[in-house]
Protein backbone atom coordinates (compact mmCIF):
# COMPACT_ATOMS: atom_id res chain seq x y z
CA UNK A 1 0.00 0.00 0.00
CA UNK A 2 2.93 2.50 1.03
CA UNK A 3 4.76 1.39 -1.99
CA UNK A 4 1.51 2.33 -4.20
CA UNK A 5 1.03 5.96 -2.64
CA UNK A 6 4.81 6.30 -2.96
CA UNK A 7 4.11 5.65 -6.69
CA UNK A 8 1.42 7.99 -6.94
CA UNK A 9 3.13 10.68 -5.66
CA UNK A 10 5.64 10.38 -7.79
CA UNK A 11 3.80 10.14 -10.80
CA UNK A 12 2.08 13.40 -9.83
CA UNK A 13 5.16 15.35 -9.20
CA UNK A 14 6.19 14.03 -12.26
CA UNK A 15 3.93 15.17 -14.48
CA UNK A 16 3.84 18.34 -12.98
CA UNK A 17 6.95 18.82 -13.74
CA UNK A 18 6.36 17.81 -17.39
CA UNK A 19 3.72 20.01 -17.92
CA UNK A 20 5.60 23.36 -16.90
CA UNK A 21 7.07 25.26 -19.43
CA UNK A 22 10.31 27.53 -18.82
CA UNK A 23 11.62 30.40 -20.05
CA UNK A 24 14.43 32.77 -19.45
CA UNK A 25 14.64 36.51 -20.41
CA UNK A 26 17.71 38.44 -20.48
CA UNK A 27 16.90 42.10 -19.62
CA UNK A 28 19.57 44.59 -20.87
CA UNK A 29 19.44 48.26 -19.04
CA UNK A 30 20.98 51.40 -19.27
CA UNK A 31 23.39 51.60 -16.03
CA UNK A 32 21.02 54.25 -13.89
CA UNK A 33 17.91 52.36 -14.42
CA UNK A 34 18.44 50.81 -10.71
CA UNK A 35 14.77 50.68 -10.17
CA UNK A 36 13.87 48.64 -13.12
CA UNK A 37 14.88 45.27 -11.67
CA UNK A 38 12.15 45.06 -9.19
CA UNK A 39 9.39 45.93 -11.40
CA UNK A 40 10.87 43.54 -13.60
CA UNK A 41 10.52 40.71 -10.57
CA UNK A 42 6.77 42.25 -10.39
CA UNK A 43 6.11 41.58 -13.45
CA UNK A 44 7.46 37.85 -13.45
CA UNK A 45 5.41 37.16 -10.73
CA UNK A 46 2.14 38.52 -12.08
CA UNK A 47 2.63 36.78 -15.34
CA UNK A 48 3.73 33.33 -13.56
CA UNK A 49 0.06 33.93 -11.43
CA UNK A 50 -1.64 34.73 -14.89
CA UNK A 51 -0.08 31.35 -16.31
CA UNK A 52 0.28 29.06 -14.05
CA UNK A 53 2.76 25.90 -15.11
CA UNK A 54 4.87 28.75 -16.04
CA UNK A 55 8.16 29.28 -14.77
CA UNK A 56 10.48 32.48 -15.89
CA UNK A 57 13.79 33.12 -14.87
CA UNK A 58 15.81 36.71 -15.83
CA UNK A 59 19.54 38.23 -15.55
CA UNK A 60 20.00 41.51 -15.78
CA UNK A 61 22.34 43.33 -17.69
CA UNK A 62 23.81 47.08 -16.90
CA UNK A 63 25.15 48.51 -19.95
CA UNK A 64 27.74 51.53 -19.25
CA UNK A 65 27.89 53.50 -22.57
CA UNK A 66 31.62 54.05 -21.56
CA UNK A 67 32.50 50.65 -20.89
CA UNK A 68 30.41 48.60 -23.44
CA UNK A 69 33.21 45.67 -23.16
CA UNK A 70 32.04 44.73 -19.40
CA UNK A 71 28.37 44.47 -20.66
CA UNK A 72 28.95 42.67 -23.15
CA UNK A 73 31.27 39.71 -21.93
CA UNK A 74 28.04 39.91 -18.99
CA UNK A 75 25.71 39.38 -21.60
CA UNK A 76 27.49 36.69 -23.68
CA UNK A 77 28.37 34.69 -20.05
CA UNK A 78 24.25 34.79 -19.62
CA UNK A 79 23.46 34.32 -23.10
CA UNK A 80 25.51 30.80 -22.69
CA UNK A 81 23.24 29.74 -20.30
CA UNK A 82 20.11 30.02 -22.54
CA UNK A 83 17.90 32.35 -23.23
CA UNK A 84 13.95 32.61 -24.52
CA UNK A 85 14.72 35.94 -25.48
CA UNK A 86 17.11 39.40 -25.33
CA UNK A 87 14.65 41.82 -23.97
CA UNK A 88 16.69 45.50 -24.47
CA UNK A 89 15.56 48.34 -22.14
CA UNK A 90 17.99 50.91 -23.06
CA UNK A 91 17.27 54.34 -24.37
CA UNK A 92 19.14 53.62 -27.84
CA UNK A 93 19.73 50.47 -30.20
CA UNK A 94 22.84 49.01 -28.97
CA UNK A 95 24.67 48.00 -32.26
CA UNK A 96 26.98 45.20 -30.74
CA UNK A 97 23.46 43.51 -28.99
CA UNK A 98 22.07 43.93 -32.54
CA UNK A 99 25.05 42.68 -34.46
CA UNK A 100 24.32 39.10 -32.38
CA UNK A 101 21.00 39.10 -34.54
CA UNK A 102 19.37 37.18 -31.86
CA UNK A 103 15.53 37.11 -31.03
CA UNK A 104 15.75 40.47 -29.06
CA UNK A 105 12.79 42.92 -28.52
CA UNK A 106 13.59 46.45 -27.44
CA UNK A 107 10.95 47.84 -25.38
CA UNK A 108 10.12 52.02 -24.43
CA UNK A 109 8.76 51.98 -21.02
CA UNK A 110 9.41 55.78 -20.25
CA UNK A 111 9.03 59.07 -21.88
CA UNK A 112 10.36 58.01 -25.42
CA UNK A 113 7.32 58.02 -26.86
CA UNK A 114 6.62 61.42 -25.39
CA UNK A 115 9.32 63.12 -26.65
CA UNK A 116 8.78 61.45 -29.76
CA UNK A 117 5.14 62.35 -30.07
CA UNK A 118 5.99 66.11 -29.11
CA UNK A 119 9.03 66.54 -31.52
CA UNK A 120 6.14 66.01 -34.27
CA UNK A 121 4.89 69.20 -33.39
CA UNK A 122 7.45 71.17 -33.31
CA UNK A 123 8.76 69.92 -36.27
CA UNK A 124 5.36 70.53 -38.18
CA UNK A 125 5.73 74.57 -36.98
CA UNK A 126 8.82 74.87 -38.32
CA UNK A 127 10.77 74.88 -35.00
CA UNK A 128 14.83 75.66 -35.10
CA UNK A 129 15.50 74.75 -31.25
CA UNK A 130 13.54 74.58 -28.32
CA UNK A 131 14.51 74.40 -24.70
CA UNK A 132 13.35 71.01 -22.50
CA UNK A 133 12.60 71.28 -18.89
CA UNK A 134 12.73 66.96 -17.22
CA UNK A 135 12.57 65.80 -13.91
CA UNK A 136 16.06 64.15 -13.73
CA UNK A 137 19.64 63.82 -15.26
CA UNK A 138 18.30 60.18 -16.32
CA UNK A 139 15.54 62.13 -18.48
CA UNK A 140 17.76 64.31 -19.76
CA UNK A 141 19.91 61.25 -21.16
CA UNK A 142 16.87 59.19 -22.17
CA UNK A 143 15.37 62.53 -24.20
CA UNK A 144 18.59 63.10 -26.01
CA UNK A 145 19.17 59.33 -26.82
CA UNK A 146 15.61 59.66 -28.27
CA UNK A 147 16.20 62.52 -30.23
CA UNK A 148 19.47 61.93 -31.94
CA UNK A 149 19.34 61.71 -35.32
CA UNK A 150 15.63 61.38 -35.30
CA UNK A 151 14.84 65.53 -34.90
CA UNK A 152 16.40 68.77 -37.00
CA UNK A 153 15.61 71.03 -34.09
CA UNK A 154 18.34 71.83 -32.04
CA UNK A 155 17.66 71.69 -27.87
CA UNK A 156 18.74 72.07 -24.88
CA UNK A 157 17.86 70.11 -22.34
CA UNK A 158 17.98 70.45 -18.28
CA UNK A 159 16.44 68.60 -15.40
CA UNK A 160 14.09 70.93 -13.87
CA UNK A 161 13.92 74.78 -13.40
CA UNK A 162 16.21 76.16 -10.61
CA UNK A 163 17.59 79.85 -10.48
CA UNK A 164 20.74 79.57 -12.10
CA UNK A 165 18.74 77.46 -15.05
CA UNK A 166 16.44 79.99 -15.53
CA UNK A 167 18.90 82.67 -16.09
CA UNK A 168 20.58 80.71 -18.65
CA UNK A 169 17.49 80.66 -20.05
CA UNK A 170 16.53 83.88 -19.83
CA UNK A 171 20.51 85.46 -21.52
CA UNK A 172 20.03 82.56 -24.15
CA UNK A 173 20.63 83.98 -27.54
CA UNK A 174 19.02 83.50 -30.16
CA UNK A 175 16.37 82.47 -27.36
CA UNK A 176 14.63 79.32 -27.66
CA UNK A 177 11.78 79.24 -30.46
CA UNK A 178 9.89 76.72 -28.29
CA UNK A 179 10.15 76.03 -24.54
CA UNK A 180 8.63 72.13 -23.08
CA UNK A 181 8.30 70.72 -20.17
CA UNK A 182 8.10 66.81 -19.94
CA UNK A 183 6.84 65.10 -16.85
CA UNK A 184 4.43 64.41 -14.33
CA UNK A 185 1.67 66.64 -13.92
CA UNK A 186 3.03 67.89 -10.21
CA UNK A 187 6.47 68.33 -12.18
CA UNK A 188 4.64 70.03 -14.85
CA UNK A 189 2.27 72.43 -12.51
CA UNK A 190 5.37 73.12 -10.89
CA UNK A 191 8.14 74.03 -13.01
CA UNK A 192 5.54 76.03 -15.15
CA UNK A 193 4.82 78.39 -12.05
CA UNK A 194 8.24 78.92 -11.50
CA UNK A 195 8.69 79.90 -15.14
CA UNK A 196 6.01 82.46 -13.95
CA UNK A 197 8.23 83.26 -11.39
CA UNK A 198 11.26 83.95 -13.19
CA UNK A 199 9.77 85.99 -16.00
CA UNK A 200 10.31 83.32 -18.97
CA UNK A 201 6.72 83.05 -20.01
CA UNK A 202 6.43 85.61 -22.32
CA UNK A 203 4.68 84.91 -25.88
CA UNK A 204 2.04 83.11 -26.54
CA UNK A 205 2.19 79.53 -28.04
CA UNK A 206 5.99 78.97 -27.46
CA UNK A 207 5.48 77.23 -23.50
CA UNK A 208 4.25 73.17 -24.39
CA UNK A 209 3.32 71.40 -21.46
CA UNK A 210 3.41 67.44 -21.99
CA UNK A 211 2.07 65.61 -18.90
CA UNK A 212 2.88 61.68 -18.71
CA UNK A 213 0.50 60.49 -15.81
CA UNK A 214 -3.07 59.69 -15.61
CA UNK A 215 -3.69 62.67 -13.29
CA UNK A 216 -6.73 65.01 -15.28
CA UNK A 217 -4.50 68.37 -15.98
CA UNK A 218 -6.07 71.81 -15.56
CA UNK A 219 -5.18 74.25 -17.97
CA UNK A 220 -6.00 76.95 -15.88
CA UNK A 221 -3.00 78.49 -14.35
CA UNK A 222 -1.25 78.82 -17.93
CA UNK A 223 -1.08 82.58 -17.80
CA UNK A 224 -0.33 82.92 -21.70
CA UNK A 225 -1.94 81.04 -24.89
CA UNK A 226 -0.10 77.57 -24.95
CA UNK A 227 0.42 74.11 -26.12
CA UNK A 228 -0.98 70.74 -24.37
CA UNK A 229 0.17 67.12 -25.19
CA UNK A 230 -1.12 64.45 -22.90
CA UNK A 231 -2.32 61.12 -22.77
CA UNK A 232 -5.79 59.32 -23.83
CA UNK A 233 -6.77 58.59 -20.12
CA UNK A 234 -8.78 55.75 -21.13
CA UNK A 235 -5.08 53.90 -21.79
CA UNK A 236 -5.56 53.00 -18.07
CA UNK A 237 -8.15 51.06 -17.91
CA UNK A 238 -7.18 48.99 -20.83
CA UNK A 239 -3.81 48.29 -18.88
CA UNK A 240 -5.61 47.29 -16.22
CA UNK A 241 -7.70 44.73 -17.72
CA UNK A 242 -11.42 46.13 -17.78
CA UNK A 243 -13.12 48.16 -20.22
CA UNK A 244 -13.94 51.55 -17.47
CA UNK A 245 -12.16 53.08 -14.39
CA UNK A 246 -11.56 55.56 -12.60
CA UNK A 247 -7.24 55.59 -12.37
CA UNK A 248 -6.19 57.30 -9.31
CA UNK A 249 -3.23 59.80 -10.00
CA UNK A 250 -0.42 56.79 -8.54
CA UNK A 251 -1.31 54.46 -10.55
CA UNK A 252 2.00 52.65 -11.48
CA UNK A 253 1.83 52.96 -15.11
CA UNK A 254 5.68 52.36 -16.03
CA UNK A 255 5.18 48.82 -14.19
CA UNK A 256 1.65 48.24 -15.69
CA UNK A 257 3.34 48.55 -19.25
CA UNK A 258 6.08 45.68 -18.39
CA UNK A 259 3.55 43.40 -16.55
CA UNK A 260 1.61 43.72 -19.84
CA UNK A 261 4.20 43.23 -22.28
CA UNK A 262 5.98 40.50 -20.28
CA UNK A 263 2.34 38.99 -20.69
CA UNK A 264 2.01 39.17 -24.09
CA UNK A 265 5.56 38.27 -25.17
CA UNK A 266 5.56 35.29 -23.03
CA UNK A 267 2.26 34.19 -24.50
CA UNK A 268 3.68 34.71 -28.16
CA UNK A 269 6.37 32.34 -26.99
CA UNK A 270 4.82 29.64 -25.59
CA UNK A 271 2.98 29.49 -28.98
CA UNK A 272 5.87 27.80 -30.75
CA UNK A 273 6.31 25.77 -27.73
CA UNK A 274 9.75 27.65 -27.12
CA UNK A 275 11.95 27.12 -24.26
CA UNK A 276 15.62 28.18 -24.03
CA UNK A 277 18.60 28.20 -26.36
CA UNK A 278 21.72 28.33 -25.20
CA UNK A 279 24.50 30.72 -27.54
CA UNK A 280 27.98 31.48 -27.59
CA UNK A 281 28.71 35.10 -29.37
CA UNK A 282 32.10 33.96 -30.36
CA UNK A 283 30.17 30.75 -32.59
CA UNK A 284 26.34 32.26 -32.88
CA UNK A 285 24.38 28.65 -34.33
CA UNK A 286 20.84 30.58 -33.81
CA UNK A 287 17.92 29.26 -36.14
CA UNK A 288 16.94 32.88 -37.39
CA UNK A 289 13.63 31.52 -38.40
CA UNK A 290 12.69 31.56 -34.93
CA UNK A 291 13.14 34.86 -34.85
CA UNK A 292 11.52 36.02 -38.01
CA UNK A 293 8.23 33.63 -36.58
CA UNK A 294 8.08 35.65 -33.40
CA UNK A 295 8.68 39.19 -35.35
CA UNK A 296 5.94 37.80 -37.74
CA UNK A 297 3.53 37.17 -34.83
CA UNK A 298 4.31 40.83 -33.53
CA UNK A 299 3.54 42.03 -37.21
CA UNK A 300 0.22 40.70 -37.81
CA UNK A 301 -0.59 41.40 -34.27
CA UNK A 302 -0.05 45.20 -34.57
CA UNK A 303 -2.85 45.03 -37.74
CA UNK A 304 -5.16 45.01 -35.55
CA UNK A 305 -5.16 48.87 -34.51
CA UNK A 306 -7.10 47.50 -30.96
CA UNK A 307 -4.27 45.90 -29.77
CA UNK A 308 -2.10 47.04 -26.93
CA UNK A 309 0.85 46.88 -28.16
CA UNK A 310 2.44 47.21 -32.01
CA UNK A 311 5.86 46.47 -33.44
CA UNK A 312 7.85 48.66 -35.51
CA UNK A 313 10.24 46.29 -37.64
CA UNK A 314 12.60 49.26 -38.37
CA UNK A 315 13.97 49.41 -34.58
CA UNK A 316 12.60 46.16 -33.73
CA UNK A 317 10.64 47.80 -31.15
CA UNK A 318 7.14 47.12 -29.43
CA UNK A 319 5.85 49.85 -27.65
CA UNK A 320 2.62 50.51 -26.11
CA UNK A 321 0.20 51.59 -28.87
CA UNK A 322 -0.42 55.33 -26.35
CA UNK A 323 -2.94 57.71 -27.84
CA UNK A 324 -1.81 61.11 -28.05
CA UNK A 325 -4.08 64.63 -27.66
CA UNK A 326 -2.40 67.75 -28.37
CA UNK A 327 -4.63 70.69 -27.65
CA UNK A 328 -4.18 74.16 -27.59
CA UNK A 329 -5.47 76.52 -24.88
CA UNK A 330 -6.58 80.03 -24.34
CA UNK A 331 -8.62 81.72 -22.23
CA UNK A 332 -11.28 82.98 -24.09
CA UNK A 333 -12.13 79.55 -25.80
CA UNK A 334 -10.11 77.22 -23.44
CA UNK A 335 -8.89 73.92 -24.64
CA UNK A 336 -9.48 72.81 -28.11
CA UNK A 337 -8.29 70.03 -29.41
CA UNK A 338 -5.57 70.01 -32.43
CA UNK A 339 -4.38 66.50 -32.78
CA UNK A 340 -5.09 63.32 -32.06
CA UNK A 341 -3.33 60.53 -32.98
CA UNK A 342 -1.36 57.23 -31.64
CA UNK A 343 2.05 56.20 -30.98
CA UNK A 344 2.33 53.87 -34.06
CA UNK A 345 1.45 56.54 -36.26
CA UNK A 346 2.86 60.16 -37.45
CA UNK A 347 1.69 63.52 -36.20
CA UNK A 348 -0.86 65.03 -37.79
CA UNK A 349 -3.44 67.52 -36.84
CA UNK A 350 -7.41 67.01 -37.41
CA UNK A 351 -8.58 68.08 -40.33
CA UNK A 352 -9.69 71.68 -40.76
CA UNK A 353 -8.10 72.75 -37.80
CA UNK A 354 -5.32 75.51 -38.41
CA UNK A 355 -2.67 77.18 -35.62
CA UNK A 356 -2.62 80.62 -35.15
CA UNK A 357 0.41 82.27 -37.15
CA UNK A 358 3.96 82.16 -34.85
CA UNK A 359 4.68 86.22 -34.70
CA UNK A 360 8.47 86.17 -35.19
CA UNK A 361 10.68 87.54 -32.61
CA UNK A 362 14.92 88.17 -33.22
CA UNK A 363 16.94 89.52 -30.35
CA UNK A 364 19.91 91.45 -31.86
CA UNK A 365 23.01 91.65 -29.33
CA UNK A 366 26.42 93.78 -30.38
CA UNK A 367 29.17 94.01 -28.06
CA UNK A 368 31.25 96.89 -28.40
CA UNK A 369 34.04 97.17 -25.85
CA UNK A 370 31.56 97.16 -22.51
CA UNK A 371 28.71 99.06 -24.41
CA UNK A 372 25.89 96.50 -24.41
CA UNK A 373 23.26 97.34 -27.05
CA UNK A 374 20.09 94.88 -27.39
CA UNK A 375 17.40 95.28 -29.81
CA UNK A 376 14.04 93.52 -29.48
CA UNK A 377 11.65 93.58 -32.42
CA UNK A 378 8.52 91.67 -34.31
CA UNK A 379 8.04 91.12 -37.68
Amino acid sequence: MDSLLFLLIFLINFGCIVSEASLRYVFVLEKHDLDVPEQISKAIRTTEEAKPGIRISDDVIYLDRENEDDAYNQLCSSLSKGTSAVIDLTWITWDRLMELNLPVIRISLDSQPFVKAINGYLESRNATDASILVQSESDVDRTLYTLLGNSNVRVWVHPGLTRESAKSLNSMRPEPSFHIILGDHDFVTTTYKRAIKEKLVKRDFRWNVVVTDYEPFDPAFLVLPSVLLQLDLSECCKLLGVSECTCSPNVPRKQLILNNLLRYITEVLLKFDSGTTKILCDDIQYDNSSREMLYRVFREDSTNNESLFFWNDEESTLNLRTQFILSTFTRDVGLQRAAVWSAAEDYKTLPGFKFESLRDFFRIGTYPASIIISINFYT
